[in-house]
């Protein structure tokens, strides 16, 4: 190999070039594969106030379950809060009922966060704000394919140290 006419590359900068790009080249590959896998978190529950209404997140090893999802509007803040402490996927999102300060940030959490189960109610709210909340949480849930469980008396949802 030559370098500007007739000098010639010296093996050990060959060496020393190839070493690097390979680091790089390994560098790279760590830093891609972890985009879809949860970091330890060890074990913790936390209220995160993120507006008008608040939402509780837990996890424990690698597992998170986001109880509740503040409103529509306060949802964005939902999602930064995830990022903050890692979370990069949900084992479980609850929602303890379908008012829509408890599910208006579910279908904009559900696009920005893979969720790997859904618990919550089946039967729709009656009041018409409500309603409209739910249905576009419940299209969100079918239309990801995210399997879906009605929760039933004695149901224990499993996070990592925590029987919920």
């Amino acid at each position: 190999m030559k370098l500007f006419g007739n000098q010639k590359i010296p093996l050990y900068i060959k060496i020393i070039v190839g070493a690097m790009a390979a680091l790089l080249i390994l560098l790279l590959c760590l830093l891609s594969t972890d985009a879809g896998t949860n970091s330890d978190f060890g074990d913790h529950v936390r209220i995160l106030d993120v507006g008008q209404s608040d939402c509780i997140l837990i996890t424990s090893g690698t597992q998170a379950a986001l109880i509740d999802t503040s409103t529509g509007y306060n949802a964005g803040n939902v999602v930064r809060k995830l990022r903050e402490y890692g979370v990069k996927n949900l084992d479980a999102m609850i929602i303890t009922h379908p008012h829509s300060d408890h599910i208006g940030g579910a279908g904009y959490i559900l696009s920005k966060i893979k969720v790997n189960n859904v618990v919550a109610s089946s039967v729709a709210p009656s009041d018409d704000d409500d309603k409209q909340e739910f249905e576009l949480f419940l299209s969100a849930v079918y239309d990801k394919n995210i399997p879906f469980y009605e929760p039933i008396p004695g149901m224990v949802v499993k996070i990592g140290n925590f029987d919920l």
